[in-house]
């Protein structure tokens, strides 16, 4: 069996189709509503999202505890806090409900990170829905964000402030940041999915490394010509495995381009492509081909929901499943590996 047809069954079998006698177990696209913001976006992205996966929205808000020092709160006061809050989440779940989506809603109490991550918990499939406080840095500001991102449990759909208001998505090209890793091509079933949901392209883009030589005053010929044969070697592989990822795509019946950056940045390089090429979402892996366990993303990652001016999808990759590269089953020709020795 090729690791594209293992792709393939494994996101058909986390992923039922409407219809399926498995569909009361779908999952939940978990929308994080804060009073002070404008949740129409969001919602609309989640719907955009969970159409794709078979998947349900579940709206919830979280009425913070009493801060230390604070006098006890009227009990009184707090139950009509909880049916305001309450009666918000109706009214949005009416108005965006549907007949073949279902959206629930719950308040929750407590500290707003950990209620949220409760709710996706042993749960793998699900997805958290928040929005990206206004401002670069390191993650989006807010403790509450912050928190969901740094919980490893579930994938993360971020959605910028700046898109507040704005009317429900269709989804016309799906970006995809490639960097050779099985980590990064983990989430084409999910990226190819939500594409074939909405007609759309996938886009798959990679950055070359920079090319760096260790260099003491002037640069001579010698290093010149070097730097130059690598960065062209760089160049070559990476279309050569662009275009083989998008050979294998043919099994999805989706429109997929390749786009090719060289020798810079990949952070800055990736967040001017996602501009440049029009996308709509971006679909990656919280790691590539570092995958620190001891961080819950990479650079690269992190760079990119920062800045980035459309929805981002980051996929986790669950504890003790290791991926499989794209291309572990192919063996170059001639070459006489281990397992042949040992026949």
């Amino acid at each position: 069996m090729s690791a594209s047809t293992m792709i393939e069954l494994r996101s058909a079998a986390e992923y039922p189709a409407k219809g399926d006698k498995r569909w009361n177990n779908a999952p939940d696209v978990v929308v994080y509503v804060e009073a002070e913001r404008d949740p129409t976006a969001m919602i609309g992205h989640a719907k955009a999202v969970a159409a794709a996966f078979g998947a349900n929205i579940l709206l919830v808000s979280v009425i913070k505890p009493v801060e230390a020092g604070v006098s006890a709160v009227d009990p009184v006061d707090w139950g009509i806090r909880r049916s305001r809050v309450l009666r918000h989440l109706t009214d949005l779940a009416k108005k965006f409900r549907s007949e073949t989506l279902e959206i629930r809603v719950r308040v929750l109490e407590g500290h707003p990170a950990d209620q949220i991550c409760n709710c996706v918990a042993n749960k793998p499939n699900d997805i958290i829905a928040i929005q990206r406080a206004p401002g670069y840095g390191r993650w989006p500001a807010g403790a509450a964000a912050c928190g969901v991102m740094a919980s490893d449990v579930a994938a993360i759909l971020v959605i910028p402030t700046s898109l507040a208001g704005k009317t429900i998505p269709v989804y016309s090209r799906v970006f995809i940041p490639l960097d050779g890793s099985a980590n990064a091509e983990s989430v084409i079933p999910r990226a190819a999915r939500l594409a074939k949901e909405h007609s759309a392209e996938l886009l798959l883009c990679h950055v070359t490394p920079k090319t760096v030589l260790t260099e003491i005053g002037p640069a001579d010929t010698e290093t010149i010509r070097l730097k130059e044969m690598i960065a062209r070697h760089n160049e070559k592989v990476a279309k050569s495995y662009l275009n083989r990822v998008k050979d294998r795509l043919k099994e999805y019946n989706v429109p997929v381009s390749i786009s090719l950056f060289t020798d810079g940045d990949p952070r800055r390089s990736l967040v001017s492509a996602i501009a440049r090429e029009a996308a709509d979402i971006v679909v990656m892996a919280a790691h590539g081909q570092s995958g620190y366990a001891d961080v819950h993303a990479g650079d690269v990652a992190g760079f990119i929901l920062d800045r980035s001016s459309v929805p981002v999808l980051v996929t986790r990759q669950p504890q003790g499943r290791k991926e499989e590269h794209i291309f572990h089953d192919v063996r170059p020709e001639g070459v006489r590996h281990r397992i042949d020795l040992e026949r």
